[in-house]
């Protein structure tokens, strides 16, 4: 069975319902998550989440710290994505998801994992960049009008929405 969990942004951090959820449908004690931090600017991202699965249960959880698309091709980062039970991007700009990952062996890997079964999710920008087509840029306002919203190719785990 495939589950794909967008979550949104500012999860609550006293009582992560969510994320707890995730670890349960990642296997909780048994769970093997990895963390895709690649979306933030902040360098304790991964670590957090880290740290915070841990606390919640999660049986092993490891971030892949890299900001360089040529470590998508990493053979210790692809081996982590082949023997994980869950798959979690951070929120930050899903524009830099999208350069470091797109196209690469790496998003092969993960495309493979989420057919096999691993539940893949995210938070923020983590959410808007699993979709087959996500939203790059857009301006805020009231009535939608032509060119508010730029729109761009995502990790394409699904087609049937597009997630903001």
């Amino acid at each position: 069975m495939r589950t794909l969990m967008p979550i949104g942004g500012a999860m609550n951090k006293k009582d992560p319902l969510v994320l707890r959820e995730f670890i349960k449908r990642a296997g909780d004690a048994n769970a093997n998550i990895v963390i895709l931090p690649q979306a933030s600017i902040l360098d304790e991202t991964g670590k957090e989440y880290t740290r915070r699965c841990l606390d919640l249960g999660a049986g092993s959880v490891s971030a892949l710290e890299f900001r360089n698309r040529a470590d998508a091709a990493n053979e210790k980062y692809v081996e982590a994505i082949r023997a994980a039970s869950g798959i979690f991007f951070s929120g930050g700009a899903q524009m830099r998801i999208a350069a470091i990952l797109g196209g690469t062996m790496l998003e092969q890997e993960l495309q493979m994992a989420y057919e096999r079964g691993a539940i893949v999710g995210g938070t923020s920008a983590g959410a808007s960049i699993l979709s087959r087509t996500m939203i790059a840029y857009g301006k805020s306002g009231g009535t939608p009008r032509e060119g508010m919203v730029q729109f761009t190719p995502g990790l394409g785990f699904t087609n049937r929405y597009v997630i903001d």
